[in-house]
């Protein structure tokens, strides 16, 4: 097992390989990725891996460099691992491809630009669960965050495992804060996708992608045998400055469930949304909700919306299509209490 605990492994503009097995050998950690599908972990045989105490693995800089992960189980907790360009050369990506992973107490992976140079990609397999929850005591969420702050554009999330499970305030976001355009989120899991619940600071359980001024939000995609989103889970695509809100694309042979109220109030829902803040801009549009599963289940008031919200002097964009194809049974029952 190799663990990391209240340490920093920092190589700006490098390449930080991190890797761990039951035997002595040696990995070659550019064949192990050279195909982002193809699943190179073979179970019982790589050790595990631990981060913890608020420790930090970075290539941040002028030139970001790549992080790869490779192993058993990988556990990170109050810590980060970090990829951010700052000027106008393009980010590395990181690569994870374990067994299990599991991110808590606020940990999270962090890929940013702030310049031209558009930020990497993310690549994160397991062969079976991938887990992201609850905060730390200064309210950070665990999960992913990828953001543009610049011109440059920001990367794409690729999520593949077995089951993945975002609960107790964890989240998966990409964002635009500037010019540049947020990236895509692509979830893909063989058994479920489970979006659940409340952070002890209030933090909702969200996959979301957001544009806040002039940058068009991205795409999120997911596909399971079975998703639900409960006690306030949420998925979004919002916009509140001029670019346009991405689209929400959800399919799943099996049931898409929306159930349940979380401790602050809130139901679950998927939702695609203009809601303007900057008198100056007119608000973008908002994005298109298709949606294709086998049944369906929206009780406790959730909701399934496009919405274009204008408020006092502010301009909003039009609202998007709601387009939903059932196989099966469809039911809608009761308010969120």
């Amino acid at each position: 097992m190799k663990t990391i605990q209240a340490g920093d492994i920092v190589a700006p503009g490098g390449r930080i390989n991190i890797a761990s097995i039951h035997s002595k050998a040696e990995i070659n950690t550019n064949a192990a990725f050279e195909n982002n599908n193809e699943k190179t972990i073979q179970p019982g045989k790589m050790g595990d891996i631990h981060i913890s105490g608020k420790s930090l693995i970075d290539v941040s800089g002028s030139e970001t460099g790549s992080i790869y992960i490779r192993g058993g189980n990988l556990e990170i907790h109050d810590s980060k691992i970090n990829s951010q360009t700052m000027n106008d050369h393009y980010s590395g990506s990181i690569k994870i491809s374990v067994e299990n992973i599991l991110f808590s107490e606020g940990a999270s992976i962090n890929v940013n630009t702030f310049g031209k140079g558009n930020s990497g990609n993310l690549y994160m397999n397991a062969l079976n669960s991938i887990i992201f929850e609850g905060d730390n005591n200064e309210a950070q969420s665990s999960g992913i965050n990828m953001n543009s702050f610049g011109l440059g554009n920001g990367g794409t999330i690729f999520i593949e495992a077995e089951n993945l499970f975002i609960r107790k305030g964890g989240t998966v976001i990409n964002g635009s804060f500037a010019y540049g355009n947020s990236g895509n989120i692509h979830i893909y899991a063989t058994e479920s996708i489970r979006i659940e619940g409340i952070g002890d600071f209030f933090n909702g359980s969200v996959i979301s992608t957001v544009s806040y001024l002039y940058g068009n939000s991205g795409k999120i995609s997911l596909e399971a045998p079975n998703i639900s989103l409960k006690n306030g889970g949420v998925i979004s695509s919002t916009t509140v400055g001029s670019g346009r809100a991405g689209d929400i694309n959800i399919r799943t042979p099996g049931t898409l469930s929306l159930t349940g109220v979380g401790i602050s109030g809130s139901a679950s829902y998927i939702m695609a949304m203009s809601f303007p803040i900057i008198q100056e801009l007119v608000c973008g549009d908002a994005g298109t909700i298709e949606i294709d599963a086998g049944n369906l289940i929206l009780l406790d008031g959730a909701a399934i919306s496009t919405d274009s919200i204008n408020r006092d002097i502010y301009q909003s964009g039009m609202s998007g299509d709601i387009n939903i194809l059932v196989d099966n049974e469809t039911k809608i029952s009761g308010i969120n209490p």
